[in-house]
């Protein structure tokens, strides 16, 4: 079950998550970084984060930087493996 909670974050960190974090992750992304931290586990791995998830922040990057050829060849490969 999943609630809905309202937290104060310092405005630069909101900004860079959503530069770094693709819509429609971002809750996913907060979730896992507070479970690691309340577990004790505050260094990042990669390895954590689904292959999915990373093709997916990368084609948002690829879309926010122009290129559009690498955000075509992310998008149709995600459409394939949906």
């Amino acid at each position: 079950m999943k609630k809905q909670h309202l937290f104060t974050l310092d405005i630069e960190l909101v900004k860079k998550l959503h530069k770094e974090v693709a819509r429609g992750h971002r809750s996913r992304f907060v979730e896992r970084s507070i479970q690691k931290a309340l577990s004790g586990q505050t260094e990042f791995d990669l390895w954590d984060v689904e292959v999915k998830d990373l093709m997916k922040m990368l084609r948002a990057r690829a879309s926010a930087m122009g290129d559009e050829v690498l955000h075509a060849i992310l998008h149709n490969r995600l459409e394939e493996m949906e």
